[in-house]
């Protein structure tokens, strides 16, 4: 098994991901109190969330102001195409 350094990596720029390839959901509406294992919990409701190997966490992101607090929304990434399809999560 090889290991690079961040440093090790080119920056290829943006580029753009059609929508049958993308597995990133937006999440707008998140109580400002929420936790990040309380975001995991309910993500993981509808699919398999990928793994982020440098962080050794899930693909997830909560959107912060500057003094660190939640503002209410975030970000996922799963595995499967078909977990962005599936049902809305409801309270």
């Amino acid at each position: 098994m090889t290991f690079l350094s961040e440093s090790s990596f080119i920056l290829l720029g943006w580029f753009d991901i059609s929508e049958e390839h993308n597995t990133n959901v937006y999440v707008t509406g998140l109580p400002t109190d929420i936790t990040e294992e309380e975001f995991e919990t309910t993500m993981k409701k509808c699919g398999l969330l990928m793994f982020d190997p440098r962080r050794r966490k899930p693909k997830l992101k909560l959107y912060r102001d500057k003094d660190g607090n939640v503002k209410g929304d975030g970000l996922c990434c799963y595995i499967k195409v078909s977990a962005v399809f599936s049902n809305k999560i409801e309270n």
